[in-house]
């Protein structure tokens, strides 16, 4: 059975498949770091194309094992990236253009995945919060009841609902870190109640 590539048509879907891909990557991620995925996954001849018989060159590799935890975190910033993008699109499309002065729920959310797309934008693999100075005059709040995520199943010991404060004037210039939004699970409940939204 043959599966073709999935082309999302709507905006709900741009942003699934964006999730999809950063759950890819950190299942990636934890397989390797676990040992599902062994080193010979990078250090064996791989074919890349079937019609011109193209292999990776296995020696590329051969002495980079170390750094493949690294390119693994790479990966999973990236993916990031594609989701800030995707939700941020998707956003715009149904909601028009942003106004930095919505301190709304979905004002917020806006403001925020925009501001989180920016910090990607220059430097996927290193964000940075990149803040325009509209977005920096006081914080943007919005919280979200953590049972809204269908991919997320959170502890036992985590709120029913997260509260998100975004300070753009306390984090412009500074490295973007996963604790600015509760880690790798606010950033999914971020964006599925986006995606909820469209």
């Amino acid at each position: 059975m043959e599966i073709s590539p999935t082309y999302p048509v709507t905006e709900a879907q741009e942003i699934d498949e964006a999730l999809n891909i950063l759950e890819l990557a950190i299942r990636l991620q934890t397989g390797f770091r676990e040992g599902f995925i062994s080193d010979e996954c990078f250090l064996r001849k791989m074919e890349i194309n079937r019609d011109t018989h193209s292999i990776f060159n296995n020696e590329y590799f051969y002495s980079k094992i170390p750094i493949i935890k690294c390119r693994f975190s790479n990966l999973v910033l990236t993916s990031i990236g594609i989701v800030a993008c995707a939700v941020d699109r998707a956003l715009d499309k149904k909601f028009g253009s942003k106004n930095a002065d919505d301190r709304s729920q979905v004002g917020s959310l806006r403001s925020v995945i925009y501001m989180i797309r920016n910090a990607f934008a220059h430097d996927p693999c290193n964000p940075i919060w990149r803040c325009k100075s509209q977005y920096t005059l006081e914080p943007y709040v919005l919280t979200i009841d953590t049972y809204k995520s269908d991919r997320i199943i959170f502890g036992e010991n985590v709120p029913k609902a997260l509260t998100f404060e975004f300070d753009f004037k306390m984090l412009n210039e500074q490295g973007l870190n996963f604790g600015h939004f509760y880690a790798l699970d606010g950033l999914f409940l971020l964006s599925e109640y986006a995606q909820k939204l469209v």
